[in-house]
């Protein structure tokens, strides 16, 4: 008997072990919606300030502390991210960037990432057409650290574009301008 009683404490310790690494390491992951019927009309001074620049803009879920705004133009639309006073648009990224072929378009879900130190950054999806009108889709990678929001690269797969926001992987694109 008390040989059991020496062992039971040592097995529990050893089966917490794991159980708390694995937690520490726990990935929550959040999608929210883009569509129109979970999106709303934000406050109308940011809709006049959108609309001066020939924009439409709609307030979208988003985690506690984010803003998440879905931005439209004639031909493209993209996100704007706040967090705080802090803004980041992927307007660059989504219309100007290398290969992004014809009207490129925000599409789907949006990904929230989060670990036990809060939420990391989220992945979305842009759709476009090539030059032979087939349609092509790539994953966009945005860190969201409390000191910045950035983005971290276009993948062509949505667990590389996962992977790249749970590593240490560097920012190709600091704070973008909304405006």
């Amino acid at each position: 008997m008390a040989r059991v009683a020496r062992i039971l404490p040592l097995a529990a310790c050893l089966l917490t072990v794991p159980v708390s690494t694995v937690a520490a390491d726990a990935v929550t992951r959040r999608e929210t919606s883009l569509s129109l019927r979970a999106c709303q009309p934000p406050a109308r001074a940011l809709v006049r300030d959108y609309q001066r620049r020939g924009l439409g803009v709609v307030r979208c879920p988003a985690p506690r502390g984010f803003s998440l705004l879905f931005v439209s133009s004639d031909a493209n639309s993209w996100l704007d991210l706040r967090r705080g006073a802090s803004t980041w648009s992927a307007q660059h990224a989504v219309v100007n960037r290398r290969g992004a072929g014809n009207s490129p378009n925000v599409t789907g879900l949006v990904l929230w990432l989060r670990d036990v130190q809060g939420w990391r950054g989220l992945v979305f999806t842009v759709g476009s057409r090539d030059e032979s009108d087939e349609r092509r889709l790539a994953y966009f990678a945005v860190r969201t650290d409390p000191s910045r929001i950035c983005l971290l690269g276009t993948f062509d797969g949505r667990s590389e574009a996962e992977a790249a926001v749970m590593s240490r992987r560097p920012c190709v694109q600091e704070r973008g301008a909304a405006g």
